[in-house]
């Protein structure tokens, strides 16, 4: 693919399960001061599960949009084109946690945890609770990192509990205390 809309793109930065993720370079039209962009656009078979796929995402991500934090990626545009949908957000050359593009030393390690549990929590204080953190969305940026791929993220409303909310992936991500909650014995 050579570029969807009016971006053209650069090359692939890779796939995952609902699309692939291409480097390009922003239009004039967004007004930004960035020299590329990371555009994820989804598998141009409209099959309902892939749109749903993508309307549900680009939803999460435009709910995200109105939280503040300095430690969330940020959504510069969104649409449709053809049978595909994409959405362009902030580009980082030095990968992920999961990923990264050079050494990551033990303190600036800490310090992109300490920056994804920044993000969470303002999530959580706008009432959405991620579902997916994981090295591979924590993306590493000069100043610290910031948390991405809010796809399976979902809005929560007082008094909602976690078991309300249904399936909950992967498990290997979830608090232990989600699980088997038990009461801790009281100290007297």
């Amino acid at each position: 693919m050579d570029g969807i809309a009016d971006y053209t793109f650069e090359r692939s930065l890779g796939a995952g399960a609902h699309g692939e993720h291409f480097l390009a370079r922003p239009p004039s039209r967004l007004e930004i001061d960035v020299e590329w962009v990371a555009v994820k656009v989804w598998a141009t078979t409209a099959t309902q599960s892939s749109v749903r796929a993508a309307v549900t995402e680009l939803r999460h991500f435009a709910e995200a949009a109105a939280v503040r934090s300095d430690h969330l990626v940020t959504l510069f545009d969104a649409g449709q084109q053809d049978n595909a949908f994409f959405f362009s957000m902030e580009y980082f050359p030095r990968g992920s946690l999961a990923s990264p593009r050079d050494e990551v030393p033990a303190p600036e390690r800490r310090r992109a945890v300490a920056d994804a549990c920044r993000a969470t929590h303002a999530l959580h204080e706008a009432g959405l609770v991620h579902r997916n953190i994981k090295p591979g969305n924590v993306m590493l940026d000069t100043t610290g990192a910031k948390l991405s791929d809010l796809g399976l993220a979902h809005v929560v409303s007082p008094g909602m509990t976690v078991t309300s909310i249904g399936r909950i992936d992967p498990i290997e991500f979830l608090d232990p205390g989600i699980l088997a909650h038990r009461e801790r014995p009281s100290r007297a």
